[in-house]
């Protein structure tokens, strides 16, 4: 999958991906930069509750939390690329 930046520094994430991962406008994404590797992760959905007293936080991770694998897979995808184009 490929994603184009615009001239102001923009780059629209495909349909296909947003979908899957529920995103809607508005979502907050963390931004890391791993070598020369861009990645987008979808910030943690974080609650404050009250219970006992006491503050807890509980949280959810929206997709893959295992940024090996994903940089594995698309060094793979890019490989495989490569190699037919």
């Amino acid at each position: 999958m490929e994603a184009v930046l615009d001239r102001t520094g923009r780059v629209v994430i495909p349909h296909q991906v947003r979908e899957n991962l529920n995103l809607s406008p508005g979502a907050e994404l963390e931004v890391l930069v791993h070598g020369m590797d861009i990645i987008l992760r979808v910030k943690r959905l974080e609650q404050i509750k009250e219970e006992n007293g006491m503050y807890l936080v509980t949280s959810e991770w929206v997709g893959d939390s295992d940024i090996h694998k994903i940089l594995d897979k698309t060094r793979t995808e890019r490989a495989k690329e490569f190699l037919q184009g």
